[in-house]
């Protein structure tokens, strides 16, 4: 039975070229139908999009030369969106694995690390943020998740060799346009989840020819495509208006659920034909919808809910700005027996107006503009916000109070887009999840071969169990090393399982499959849990501040936990502010400085050069110059009445004691006097009074050095303490 797509009653001319077999043209007959079916299914919701997609963009119509009419377009569709995209990046959009049994927990936390890893390697974030703006764009935003490898040859050496510039999972944002779905379907998952789905591309021909080759052309049918070319020249292919015919090749992607089916055709030849690749054997697209149909696949964006508002908006403004042109610039009332043409009687800015009488030659005068036309337009803002429940202005409302006061207030403001979230969490990260695990399961769990060489490598590869035979030759099982970061792998003695522990810097681990293949066949998929909407930074920060006020001082709480929590509120590292303790042999280092020092300043004061106290002088160094005063050189050298020399060492003493005692007692005022003996004169420290009433923190027996003959000639010759 002929196609109800053959063009004409004879022959398509393809068929000199390219003979199908029966299977093949059975497999390419229904490819084609199902395109054909999805894509006029579709038609009732596509015809719009390019219209909600023009609204996005506030595009303008270009003006003529001579148009002076304003084609301002006031952008709140855009606002709108891009407003709520700014709540949605903040929250962490991710998936989260747990565990189907308790045998499987540390596995979970594996599996966890190595979604994590691969999540930030294919940029999902990125991703994720397009697929969700096309969701409120269009009502519908489409992704694909798979296992995508990027080869390139390069040359080293003059040798060609091929390197993967990417090689692991991917998130890809598919645009609308492209995509067509199963037309009973509501989702991809559940009783009305689709059967099959097709995704098309519009490819140059040399791309066609370098991408086609080996793997993806194991029949040797892609030389046989013709890129373009004559309607009558296929059979079930219709070249679109658009393609160019000379340069580009249609090629669709068609995934068929209930048969298990991969089909590739172009351009009306069948590539690929085998069971879908993926082991969990699902169509690999996940979805995002604004505000659901019930009933129906494809969503409601915002873009439709404020179409009819933003087109009155427009046409306001613009008349209200015509008007203003008007008034600056005014037509001209001008006798009507002048002879003029058609056009020049048109409304305009300095534009001449034919009348009766001929004497007039004076502006037209317009009455100012009512205020109910400003109203107007604050009701159509009022009914912007009433309808997609987002004022954009709240972004740049400052608010007073507490951090949970603000908190609060901006969630009564956002209950819609919490709702959006919510729906994008359960919906569209769940549905990622799924697919992303099943391929880390899938791709993850097959090694690299390393060819060994040695007895060394032989025996570590032996004693991991990593060693397979192939063609005679030996070769290490290598699997991928996962970065992660303040964590660290480590292998419990007692279980032999993996456990993740917390670390510092970047470390990272071999994901071999005994670490992250669950026992019961799967993990159950959640998305990771967050604040509905979390703070600001400058909140955030206050909250942390409310925090800290209120518990600090309580015996329960951790008081560096606390401050912890503080700065890092600041983005400071706490690290640097904690108090640095001095190795022991730092302090042995400065006190042997110290000492030097006393000697030399002993040796410079006995000379009669005035020293002044030494700056944070410890009692150690105070003590040298009190023994060194009571030693036998400094009564051999100073006479008795020398008190020049005398009060010289004692100011220098007497300035160190101050300063030590203000110190000890936390900057408060201490009154030092020296021993007096007969006649008033200043006694030396020492003889009846000890050392400890004369200097705070005396160090006694062992601490204190030996050698004072070197405190006495300026060399330290004792030993550290």
């Amino acid at each position: 039975m002929k196609s109800k797509y053959v063009v004409s009653g004879k022959e398509p001319d393809i068929r000199k070229v390219y003979n199908p077999s029966d299977k093949e043209k059975s497999v390419l007959k229904h490819t084609y139908e199902r395109y054909y079916e999805m894509k006029e299914a579709r038609s009732k919701f596509d015809k719009n999009w390019e219209k909600w997609e023009k609204q996005w963009e506030a595009y303008r119509e270009p003006r003529g030369e001579n148009d002076w009419k304003s084609n301002i377009y006031v952008p709140i569709t855009t606002s709108i969106i891009e407003a709520e995209l700014s709540e949605i990046i903040n929250q962490e959009l991710r998936p989260w694995v747990l565990a189907r049994g308790v045998e499987d927990e540390a596995k979970a936390m594996i599996m966890n690390a190595i979604l994590n890893y691969t999540w930030d390697v294919a940029k999902s974030d990125v991703a994720l943020y397009y697929i969700i703006r096309d969701a409120l764009i269009y009502g519908t935003g489409i992704g694909m998740e798979y296992y995508w490898r990027e080869p390139r040859k390069i040359k080293v050496d003059n040798k060609e060799k091929t390197v993967f510039e990417y090689d692991d999972c991917y998130l890809e944002p598919v645009r609308i346009y492209d995509f067509f779905v199963d037309e009973r379907a509501r989702d991809f998952t559940g009783p009305y989840g689709a059967r099959d789905a097709i995704r098309r591309y519009i490819m140059d021909y040399d791309d066609f020819r370098n991408f086609f080759q080996g793997k993806w052309d194991p029949m040797g049918r892609a030389s046989l495509v013709k890129s373009g070319g004559d309607t009558n020249y296929y059979e079930f292919f219709k070249p679109p208006e658009r393609i160019d015919n000379s340069r580009e090749v249609e090629v669709l992607w068609y995934w068929n659920k209930p048969d298990d089916l991969l089909s590739i055709v172009a351009n009306d030849v069948q590539i690929y034909m085998d069971p879908n690749p993926y082991k969990h054997k699902q169509l690999p697209f996940v979805r995002a919808i604004d505000i659901p149909r019930g009933s129906h696949f494809y969503g409601k964006g915002e873009a439709e809910l404020l179409e009819s508002l933003q087109e009155e908006i427009n046409t306001l403004r613009r008349m209200i700005i015509d008007r203003n042109h008007l008034d600056i610039d005014k037509p001209i009332l001008v006798s009507d027996t002048l002879t003029i043409e058609d056009e020049d009687v048109i409304t305009r800015p300095h534009g001449a107006i034919p009348v009766g009488d001929v004497n007039a030659v004076k502006p037209l005068e317009y009455s100012d503009i009512p205020l109910s036309v400003f109203r107007s337009l604050e009701m159509l803002n009022d009914d912007k916000i009433r309808v997609t429940g987002m004022d954009e202005r709240q972004q740049s409302v400052s608010t007073a109070g507490t951090a949970t006061e603000a908190a609060i207030l901006k969630e009564a403001t956002l209950k819609r887009l919490n709702q959006k979230i919510w729906s994008f969490k359960n919906n569209t990260i769940v549905d990622i999840g799924r697919l992303r695990v099943a391929n880390i399961m899938q791709f993850y769990s097959v090694p690299k071969l390393e060819e060994i060489i040695g007895e060394e490598m032989l025996a570590k590869a032996e004693e991991r169990g990593l060693v397979i035979e192939k063609d005679g030759t030996k070769y290490m099982k290598t699997y991928r090393n996962i970065r992660l970061t303040n964590q660290q792998v480590e292998i419990d003695e007692k279980t032999g399982q993996p456990v993740i522990k917390p670390a510092k810097g970047i470390t990272f681990f071999e994901a071999l499959p005994d670490f992250f293949m669950p026992s019961r066949g799967g993990y159950d998929v959640v998305y990771k849990a967050t604040s509905s909407m979390p703070v600001s930074k400058p909140l955030q920060q206050q909250k942390a501040d409310e925090m800290y006020d209120r518990l600090i001082g309580n015996p329960t709480v951790d008081p560096w936990k606390l401050a912890e929590y503080l700065l890092k509120s600041r983005e400071e590292d706490p690290d640097n502010f904690k108090v640095q303790q001095q190795p022991k042999e730092d302090t042995n280092t400065i006190l042997k400085q110290m000492v030097d020092l006393a000697g030399i300043e002993n040796e410079e004061m006995i000379k009669g050069n005035e020293i002044p106290p030494t700056p944070y002088a410890s009692p150690i160094h105070t003590e040298l110059h009190v023994e060194f005063m009571k030693s036998e050189r400094f009564k051999k050298d100073v006479p008795p009445d020398d008190t020049n020399i005398i009060q010289i060492f004692t100011n220098h003493i007497t300035g160190e004691i101050v300063a030590q005692n203000m110190r000890e007692s936390g900057g408060g005022q201490m009154r030092v006097e020296m021993p007096t003996g007969e006649g008033g004169q200043t006694q030396m420290p020492g003889g009846q009074m000890g050392m400890g009433d004369v200097i705070p923190g005396r160090m006694a027996g062992a601490e204190m050095p030996t050698g004072i003959e070197g405190a006495n000639s300026g060399v330290q010759v004792g030993r550290k303490v």
